[in-house]
């Protein structure tokens, strides 16, 4: 699943040819379901088809935000897993929101990428190497509910309990987020 805005920052056409390279690695057809805003411009088509893989891409139109929750818990149903080949993050809300339904996530490994699986390189691939983008994509195919289980924990950390808690830190004198650190 690949769920974020399409565009260049956000790699779009690495996802695509992440699915095209998975084929080799899976016994069944992997299908892309992409959902998000199209930069004006961007050649969603024409990406899909040079890599070969038209049958393979669903394009979905724009979820609105508050639905989005209820979108990624149907495709957690279905064994979905999230896909984010991005270029740059300031926090990776997408990638966080699969990972409390329990959806197993695949992501660029770039700092704030990294923040949210707390570094298990399981769940991270090096920017630009498509091979290991699908030879992890066919990982979670093997290792599905142990990943899921592994991402709703992971997901803890970023809770409503452990937002407010920030919150309430960043403005009690006495318990400054940094004191938090150690």
């Amino acid at each position: 699943m690949y769920f974020a805005r399409i565009d260049e920052l956000k790699n779009f056409a690495e996802f695509v040819e992440g699915i095209s390279t998975a084929q080799m690695y899976l016994r069944k057809q992997p299908l892309g379901i992409v959902c998000g805003q199209v930069l004006p411009g961007y050649p969603v088509q024409e990406v899909i088809e040079k890599h070969h893989v038209r049958g393979s891409i669903a394009v979905l139109p724009p979820v609105p935000f508050e639905n989005s929750h209820i979108l990624m818990q149907m495709l957690r149903q279905k064994k979905a897993v999230f896909v984010s080949c991005s270029k740059g993050e300031s926090f990776g809300l997408s990638a966080a929101e699969a990972m409390t339904v329990g959806m197993p996530v695949i992501l660029s490994d770039i700092p704030p990428h990294a923040a949210l699986v707390a570094n298990r390189a399981k769940f991270l691939y090096p920017l630009g190497d498509v091979q290991k983008l699908a030879i992890k994509m066919a990982a979670v195919n093997e290792q599905y509910d142990e990943m899921a289980a592994e991402c709703m924990e992971l997901s803890r950390e970023f809770s409503e309990e452990a937002f407010l808690s920030d919150w309430e830190r960043l403005f009690d004198p006495s318990m400054g987020i940094a004191s938090r650190a150690g």
